[in-house]
């Protein structure tokens, strides 16, 4: 089992991504709140050993106003694929179960659990 705290503001995916518009289609490309996200949380992240095989995930967003911010869903995507990125797990395809919480808070913080099946 991995535990972490992140003391940041998670980042929604409307905030996460930008739409360019490509002729007939758009390409999606990562917003500058977002790479400042990535940095920050990268930063934060101990080294620890990768869990291989299928993961349960637990995820608390603990936010200065959980009413007027964004649907918890919107916060797991960027969260989820910065700590697939710093090596905690395989892959985001090998969640078999993704818990999400978010709470009212007097500080911004992202608390994940992560537990081998």
């Amino acid at each position: 089992m991995i535990s972490i705290e992140l003391p940041l503001k998670p980042v929604s995916v409307n905030q996460a991504f930008r739409a360019i518009p490509r002729g007939k289609y758009c390409t999606n490309i990562k917003s500058a709140q977002y790479r400042q996200f990535e940095k920050d949380a990268l930063t934060l992240l101990p080294k620890k050993e990768m869990i291989t095989g299928e993961v349960e995930v637990t995820i608390e967003f603990y936010l200065k106003s959980r009413f007027t911010i964004s649907d918890v869903d919107n916060y797991a995507k960027a969260t989820l694929d910065i700590i697939a990125k710093a090596g905690y797990f395989e892959n985001d395809n090998k969640i078999t179960a993704l818990h999400l919480h978010k709470y009212k808070a007097d500080d911004w913080n992202i608390k994940i659990v992560i537990t081998q099946i």
